[in-house]
């Protein structure tokens, strides 16, 4: 698998809900986003390690992996992964904070920080 393709469906739930923006579809979308992410980023991180020829087990090896990945990204993304779900739900929620937290103070660009204190 390649790209895309590799990349998963999306949950039932997921789909059966697209185009509603109520706080639980945004909240599993976000989530199914960041688990997406990790498993791109843990894919990347593999490729970096030579593999030797004496144990790599081979397809087999890269087949387990790839599951391995798939797993652990998901995990990750349950249990709070990298605060990406997080701020992405921030950002699409009306009140602009996640559920359960106080709402973030404003973003401030530092082009604006700059202006406010002058040259």
């Amino acid at each position: 698998m390649s790209g895309i393709e590799g990349m998963g469906a999306m949950s039932p739930g997921l789909m059966a809900s697209q185009g509603k923006k109520d706080p639980e579809n945004i909240e599993e979308a976000a989530r199914e986003f960041e688990s997406l992410f990790l498993n791109q980023l843990l894919k990347s991180m593999r490729k970096t390690v030579e593999k030797s020829e004496l144990f790599h087990g081979g397809n087999a090896e890269d087949i387990y992996t790839e599951m391995l990945d798939s797993e652990l990204s998901r995990e990750l993304a349950s249990s709070g992964g990298i605060g990406l779900a997080d701020m992405l739900i921030r950002q699409l929620t009306a009140g602009g904070e996640a559920p359960g937290e106080d709402a973030p103070g404003p973003v401030v660009s530092p082009l604006e920080v700059k202006k406010s204190y002058g040259k």
